[in-house]
This record gives structure tokens, sequence and C-alpha cells, in this order.
């Protein structure tokens, strides 16, 4: 009877920690999947402000190139393009970059 005893509580601490382990993986899971959400909330974000100035600044003319650039783009470079908006004379200014055509 002690041995049924024992393998009963060793299975009850096998469950507990199983479930402990999933519990931890589900918070894991979630806390990930709210930092990738953030990220992309925070590029689309970005993407929608450097729209909108160059909308403002350039008019609403948009050349065919632009928007396979935005899609294309990190936060970071958008936040470049961003930068050079305040300084750029046109649209070529604000993308300058030898590997894409203007």
């Amino acid at each position: 009877y002690e041995l049924y005893e024992k393998a009963g509580m060793a299975l009850t601490d096998a469950r507990g920690a199983l479930q402990e382990a999933r519990e931890e993986g589900e918070k894991a899971g979630l806390e990930k999947g709210r930092q990738q959400g953030e990220r992309i909330g925070e590029h689309k974000t970005a993407i929608a402000t450097l729209r909108r100035l160059l909308h403002r600044k350039f008019g609403p003319d948009r050349p065919a190139w632009l928007d396979q650039r935005l899609a294309g783009a990190g936060l970071e470079q958008i936040e470049t393009w961003t930068d050079r908006i305040l300084e750029a004379g046109s649209l070529a200014e604000v993308f300058v970059d030898p590997a894409w055509p203007a």
C-alpha cells in the first residue's frame, strides 16, 4: 500500500509540475506575442507618420516606387527618412539611396 501511496504522490507532483510548466510556457508565449504586436504597431505608426509628412510637404502625388520602399523598410530606415523630411527639397532627397532608383 505504501508503494501505491508514494506512486500517487509522485504522479500528483508530476501533474503539478506539468501544469506549472504549461502556465509558464503560456505566459512566455503571450509576452512574446505582445512584444511582437508592439513592434508591428510601432512600425505601422512610423509608416503612417512618414506618409502624412510626405503628403504635407510634397503633395498628394506619390511615385510608384514609394509604397514598395516603405513596405520593405525597417523601423530604423523609416525613422531616418522621417528625419530627412525636415531638410529635403524633394522626395528624391528624402529617399536618397544608391541601391534604389529614385
